[in-house]
């Protein structure tokens, strides 16, 4: 199911539960305002020291790489360069069995 709504809040930086994962997080306002959802830390990676030992650390900067470059997306498709500047951009939020799956800015509307 697909629902339109804005950014709510756009924040940089660790999950609360989980200090160990650092990213861009999203959370977003659906059907006026009604209802609400977040982005499940899809733009986030775990950079605890134990995850990256051995032959998983050859891939430590790949992976931080492919999350910068996520977040770096999403601000040139919001035409914005600032996480803070995110908030209020109006989106297309993908829905499955109630659980976020992805979002896309409506760029048309900026």
């Amino acid at each position: 199911m697909k629902e339109l709504g804005k950014i709510s809040s756009a924040e940089f930086g660790t999950i609360d539960d989980y200090p160990n994962m650092i990213g861009l997080q999203l959370h977003f306002a659906l059907g006026g305002g009604t209802s609400a959802i977040g982005d499940g830390g899809i733009h986030t990676v775990n950079i605890s020291k134990s995850m990256w030992e051995g032959k998983a650390k050859s891939h430590r900067n790949a992976y931080a790489f492919l999350a910068l470059s996520a977040v770096l997306n999403v601000l040139t498709e919001a035409k914005v360069y600032h996480v803070s500047q995110l908030k209020n951009k109006p989106v297309e939020v993908v829905i499955e069995g109630n659980v976020f799956k992805s979002f896309r800015i409506l760029k048309e509307v900026l």
